[in-house]
């Protein structure tokens, strides 16, 4: 049987800001360390599971950022191992006016074989 680690990174996630959601505990701490060589001071929400291991975190200020990180988290996934295996499409508009949002707005889910 295979078994995963588990990402997702969405855009604008709870209340419009960069939402990451991971089962490796240690690559949110990563990605924490690499934000604040850019960013010395984001606001963070976490989220935690039963076992009170953090699991989900918001960013916000991250002094309009939110593009540039949100981009490297998908280069430095990708180049890591992890593969990208769905995207949302968000829509904008109405019937007449229906436009698929760019890859900055979709929620990206990746996936990564877990070696025991």
């Amino acid at each position: 049987m295979k078994i995963y680690e588990y990402f997702c990174l969405e855009p604008y996630g709870n209340n419009g800001y960069l939402t990451i959601t991971c089962t490796e505990s240690a690559i949110l701490d990563f990605i924490v360390s690499e934000i604040k060589k850019y960013v010395p001071k984001p606001s963070i929400v976490e989220t935690k599971d039963l076992s009170g291991q953090v699991t989900s975190l918001q960013f916000m200020l991250l002094k309009s950022r939110d593009s540039e990180i949100f981009l490297w988290i998908i280069k430095w996934l990708c180049h890591n191992g992890w593969e990208p295996f769905g995207v949302t499409a968000n829509i904008v508009g109405g019937e007449s006016s229906t436009k698929y949002s760019n890859i900055k707005t979709g929620v990206h889910y990746f996936r990564k074989n877990r070696t025991e």
